[in-house]
């Protein structure tokens, strides 16, 4: 039983991480992205935070997007509460919000739930919001790897700019 647990994560791992929608609008956005918040995963269980907010913002700057990073605190009740001075001082005209989710594998399918530790196989859950919106303008999972590299923003972005937010 372990045996088999360990080569199906090991076949995860393997796997090239691929971005799926899980929202899609069929309307152009309403506005291009011009300030964007975008508020980082706890830990850095599945990415180097720093390497990731790298990443976005010297992308992001390339394309004359100004950038604020925030992150989840753990014990996070309220994001919106979280968010607030950020949105305040920075005023940004979108957010997007990158979570760590896990998948666990076992014989009779899978299991999901968002963590705050290490996993063997991990996604990430992004979502693009207007400025102070509560609903998802887009939504997508990234996934599965154990550790997520520079290609995540890339993709990311590219997906954005595809669907004409910048």
């Amino acid at each position: 039983m372990i045996a088999m647990l360990a080569a199906s994560v090991v076949a995860s791992c393997t796997k090239e991480p691929k971005l799926s929608a899980l929202s899609t609008a069929s309307a152009p956005p309403a506005s291009k992205i011009t300030r964007l918040l975008i508020w980082l995963p706890s830990d850095d269980s599945a990415a180097d935070a720093k390497e990731m907010a790298l990443q976005f913002t010297s992308k992001l700057s390339a394309l004359g997007v100004a950038v604020q990073i925030g992150r989840s605190t753990a014990l996070e009740l309220d994001r919106g509460d979280d968010q607030k001075p950020f949105v305040a001082a920075f005023k940004p005209t979108h957010r997007l919000e990158i979570d760590t989710i896990a998948t666990v594998r076992y014989s009779g399918g899978m299991v999901s739930a968002i963590v705050h530790g290490q996993t063997p196989t991990t996604y990430l859950k992004v979502a693009l919001y207007d400025a102070t919106g509560k609903t998802s303008l887009r939504s997508f999972s990234y996934g599965p790897a154990h550790k997520f590299g520079g290609e995540f923003a890339e993709t990311i972005l590219a997906k954005l700019k595809e669907d004409g937010f910048l």
